[in-house]
């Protein structure tokens, strides 16, 4: 992430682990690296072009959902309190935004890296103005026909038309499929409205670490560029140009380790 070459290598990875999703490598080709940067901390996959560049425009979408977006939009739309991440992940903005004294109705929001939308239909329980942004056409299609957002853009953010600011933007566990996530966040500061809030979620690598269990955590899964800690995390969004309002690690119901962030615009 920080394009320092001092690393240590922590696991060799030459299969792949139970749990992690198909994504139709040879076998005898799947090789990787997990490894951790001693300047900016984070851990990431170090291997030779095992996932395309165009890995995200359907191929992901097509592994993850075996093509049906729909109906695993329905099932997990369906999933109570105790068991959504979605629904803690919405709480948890809206109370930060109340306890900032900013009001989620009519907040506009783009929430980039859409997915499956069930953030999406999270945020529109509260009123939020929502937009979208991802780089596969189906899930901006589903989020445009299903979920019902005020705009929906195919692409990455770079991408993304100058002159729309948001009040909101949030990246929830997107920046780890990337090979450049503080540039993204650097691209993001041109869309944020002034007094804009950034959410930043992202896998936690902190707790697997500790009890040596890297290989068959989702957190280190091949699909994961980077995976973060504290360290880390405070190095990507200060190097983008932003500061740190708060910055939390947590257990996901799901049983994922996360941390996550909210963050402004360093006033120069």
């Amino acid at each position: 992430m920080c394009g320092e070459n001092n690393f240590s290598v922590l696991e060799k990875v030459d299969k792949k682990p139970v749990g992690e999703t198909d994504y139709g490598i040879t076998q005898g080709d799947y090789y990787r690296e997990i490894c951790e940067c001693h300047h900016c901390g984070v851990y990431f996959n170090r291997h030779d072009n095992l996932i395309p560049d165009d890995f995200y425009q359907g191929q992901y979408n097509d592994a993850i959902v075996q093509g049906n977006l729909e109906r695993r939009y329905q099932k997990i739309i369906q999933f109570p309190y105790t068991k959504s991440d979605n629904k803690h992940r919405v709480l948890r903005i809206v109370d930060y935004l109340y306890k900032q004294d900013k009001a989620p109705a009519k907040m506009k929001v783009l929430d980039v890296g859409s997915g499956t939308g069930v953030f999406l239909h999270e945020l529109n329980k509260f009123g939020f103005n929502v937009h979208c942004l991802d780089p596969d056409k189906a899930s901006t299609n589903h989020a445009l026909n299903t979920i019902g957002v005020e705009g929906a853009f195919t692409g990455s953010i770079e991408d993304y038309p100058i002159g729309q600011q948001f009040d909101l933007i949030t990246f929830n566990k997107i920046l780890e499929h990337v090979t450049n996530p503080i540039d993204i966040l650097k691209y993001t500061q041109k869309l944020l409205a002034p007094g804009g809030i950034l959410y930043v979620e992202l896998p936690d690598g902190s707790i697997p670490k500790k009890e040596n269990n890297l290989i068959n955590r989702s957190e280190f899964f091949l699909d994961h560029y980077t995976t973060f800690n504290k360290k880390a995390f405070n190095y990507l969004i200060e190097t983008a140009g932003f500061q740190i309002n708060q910055l939390q690690q947590i257990v996901d119901p799901s049983g994922k380790y996360t941390v996550f962030g909210f963050a402004s615009l360093i006033n120069l």
